[in-house]
């Protein structure tokens, strides 16, 4: 061009630079940039909104920052769009402080963000677990008058699936389809996601089929996720059909999907099948990875395979695969199970040799061998190495150290343990307070009958945990006291918790008088697990009492305990109190698809009651609480199911009163 006698000009330089930019080709880009400078070409805003962006993408956020600073010296105002990458940058980084501070001077400046601006923000903000932040962020958003995207309603409803607050993100969702703004597969992926690690894959399912109703193609991921759900319940057979319909989808399993179903055969006992999916993977051309090979041979080990799963290791170290320390771990755990652990010790010292520093979860599993074999002294000498090692021991460690004392009788040393424990501040779970009790237990038997001299007396083994009553865990939290370790909220709420599970809500009741008396108040938690403790013991009326006092103290409850002690009003005939109920749902912080789902489909239609089902859907539409088409669907879909038809007639004439266009699959 030059050699023709034709100069570029600024437009000629930023195009190239550009072009440069977007290839990835950074340094080049820079190189041009100088050369433009050099021949006396002005740059201008634009020239350098490329570059600051790539920066920014790439984590260069100084030499973004930098080309800023040189923008302004050369007497241009950064735009919208620079200061929106320095943003993004920022929060990719975690550096939320600086990125607000960013934000702050935009405004000062009188620039306008745009959606990608606050979506950077936004998405920073949920990365980070600061939710509430993020909805302030939107309100900013709103009130300027900038009209948020999918985008920004996937950001919150991530930030609130992450945080566990599923109820919040489906009021978000239903607002999306409300408003008309199409939820993406990113949107249905994520509350599909949130709603598998809460267990509830039923309404995982209802997402899938509203997914594919609103014309969203599920991808990989999504069956990966719900494989993943159901693996984690339990309902392996429902997953195994899952994953042989991918095929049909035009979907291929990749490591993800195949390890996700070993793993869960392996929990299940299933062995034989893990492994015939190995094989089936490699018949694929789908490699086993590190991880697939990990869930294995922890099967294995459980499973009491252990030279088989020693075979896998010695398969893992030859093709480079292990994942050091987490593949050791197994190893040493799966020996110590064995009751080898002087071998395992043995193991430990050839992981130290080789470069390999064990992390805690290693010590922990040795620490549980020795103190089974009854060598507390020796388990303890291997905790102080891990504190001379600057890690930090876990309830795992500190519950085995525990046992250990316990399991020889030396139940003071066992509180000396615990009061450590706490010290450290890794919270004790109810494991860990039921291995004190039992040893609490056991020393009170062993007093009754006057031993002395013969520790058999009374037997060997300790008493199970359905042996405890409330005078031993009233004397757990004197002991306690003793030992100047002080019961906390989170102590009475793992023995409450504990206590309700095993069905001994009484109990656990008089726990929640006693920490009133020492002047704790009760949690969510601590009202959850007795409300629902109650409610499967068919005592609605003092889960009722609880449910309004959990009000009072400003706890909302959970739809799982509305549907519980509605239903269950409801068989005991009490229908005017379990209507009354169901408006306080109505008018609380759920969304209609999520009342449906777990009162009207999960609660009634479960229990035969579809009269009582439509009836609470007609109050629900009174009051202008009114679920989607999609969610009509779900319910004719489950009276058909239920074989209904006159109801799930009923319902499609009232959807069609409605205005709804129905399709032939919602119908049947």
């Amino acid at each position: 061009m030059q050699e023709e006698g034709c100069a570029p000009n600024s437009m000629t330089y930023t195009t190239l630079i550009n072009g440069l930019c977007t290839e990835g080709r950074i340094e080049e880009a820079f190189r041009m940039l100088v050369e433009m400078v050099e021949n006396g070409c002005k740059a201008t805003v634009h020239t350098y909104t490329m570059p600051i962006a790539v920066l920014c993408d790439a984590g260069r956020l100084q030499e973004a920052f930098d080309l800023v600073n040189k923008m302004v010296e050369g007497g241009f105002q950064p735009n919208i769009h620079n200061y929106t990458a320095l943003i993004n940058g920022f929060c990719k980084e975690s550096r939320l402080e600086e990125a607000s501070k960013i934000f702050n001077k935009v405004l000062e400046q009188g620039l306008v963000p745009n959606v990608v601006t606050y979506n950077a923000l936004i998405d920073g903000l949920c990365r980070e677990g600061k939710v509430d932040a993020a909805f302030e962020i939107l309100e900013k958003m709103e009130k300027a008058g900038c009209k948020p995207n999918a985008r920004t309603q996937n950001e919150l409803i991530n930030g609130l699936c992450k945080e566990r607050k599923l109820h919040k993100a489906m009021l978000l969702f239903d607002g999306m389809l409300k408003s008309g703004l199409a939820p993406t597969r990113i949107t249905y992926n994520t509350l599909i996601d949130g709603y598998c690690k809460e267990g509830k894959t039923n309404n995982a399912f209802r997402l899938l089929d509203m997914m594919e109703k609103n014309g969203c193609e599920p991808d990989l991921h999504t069956y990966s996720e719900l494989i993943n759900g159901l693996c984690k319940e339990g309902k392996l057979e429902q997953a195994c059909d899952l994953f042989s319909k991918l095929h049909e989808k035009g979907l291929t399993p990749n490591e993800v999907t195949y390890t996700t179903l070993i793993d869960g055969h392996c929990k299940g006992g299933k062995i034989d099948i893990a492994l015939s999916l190995v094989d089936r993977m490699k018949e694929d051309g789908c490699e086993p990875n590190a991880y697939t090979y990990n869930v294995l041979m922890d099967g294995l080990f459980k499973d009491n395979q252990i030279s088989l799963a020693e075979r896998v290791f010695g398969k893992m170290l030859k093709r480079g695969l292990v994942q050091i320390p987490f593949t050791c771990t197994i190893l040493i755990d799966g020996i110590c199970r064995a009751g080898a652990v002087d071998y395992a010790l043995k193991v430990l010292d050839e992981m130290v040799c080789r470069g390999c520093e064990p992390d805690v979860h290693t010590y922990s599993a040795l620490i549980h061998g020795l103190c089974r074999q009854g060598k507390l002294e020796e388990a303890e000498l291997l905790l102080e190495k891990i504190e001379e090692k600057g890690l930090k021991p876990d309830q795992v460690t500190y519950t085995s150290l525990i046992d250990g004392s316990i399991k020889l009788d030396r139940i003071d040393h066992g509180f000396d343990i615990l009061r450590k424990m706490i010290k450290n501040e890794c919270q004790p779970n109810y494991r860990t307070y039921s291995v004190l009790m039992n040893g609490l237990l056991h020393e009170s038997k062993m007093q009754k009958v006057k031993l002395t001299t013969f520790k058999g007396a009374v037997g060997d083994s300790y008493p199970e945990e359905n042996a405890f009553n409330i005078d031993i865990a009233l004397k757990l939290l004197d002991k306690m006291v003793e030992k100047d370790c002080q019961p906390t909220v989170d102590t009475y709420n793992e023995l409450i918790a504990g206590l309700c599970n095993g069905g001994r809500v009484q109990e656990a009741d008089q726990l929640v008088k006693n920490m009133s008396a020492r002047g704790l108040l009760p949690h969510k938690g601590i009202y959850t697990s007795l409300t629902m403790g109650y409610c499967k013991q068919g005592e609605y009326a003092h889960a009722l009492e609880l449910l309004n006092s959990m009000s009072e103290n400003g706890f909302e409850p959970t739809l799982l305990i509305y549907n519980a002690i509605i239903c269950g009003l409801y068989r005991e005939g009490r229908t005017k109190e379990a209507n009354r109920l169901f408006d306080n749902a109505i008018s609380s912080s759920f969304s209609p698809e999520e009342i449906t789902w777990t009162i009207l489909i999960d609660g009634f239609c479960k229990e035969g009651e579809f009269d009582a089902c439509l009836k609470l859907l007609h109050r629900m539409e009174e009051r202008g609480c009114e679920p989607t088409v999609q969610t009509y669907s779900a319910l004719i879909k489950e009276l058909w199911k239920e074989d209904k038809p006159l109801e799930a007639k009923l319902l499609v004439n009232r959807m069609r009163e409605k205005g709804f266009v129905l399709e032939e699959a919602f119908l049947c």
